[in-house]
């Protein structure tokens, strides 16, 4: 059973699906979402397995 909401892991599955993901192993994951709010340029998560997700806001250098 999760700590959290269902509403709460939903919210961090869409911003993991909606990016691209960069690199994944058994511990690691990173991801890059370019429609991130610009207030949430940078999202870490870590999980009660020890698993960590970080999503990026992509800039592009304009």
């Amino acid at each position: 059973m999760s700590l959290f909401s269902q509403t709460i892991t939903d919210f961090w599955r869409t911003q993991f699906l909606n990016g691209d993901i960069l690199y994944t192993d058994e511990v690691f994951t990173v991801a890059i979402n370019p429609n991130l709010d610009k207030d949430r340029r940078v999202m870490v998560r870590e999980t009660t397995d020890c698993r960590v997700m970080a999503v990026l806001m992509h800039v592009d250098g304009r």
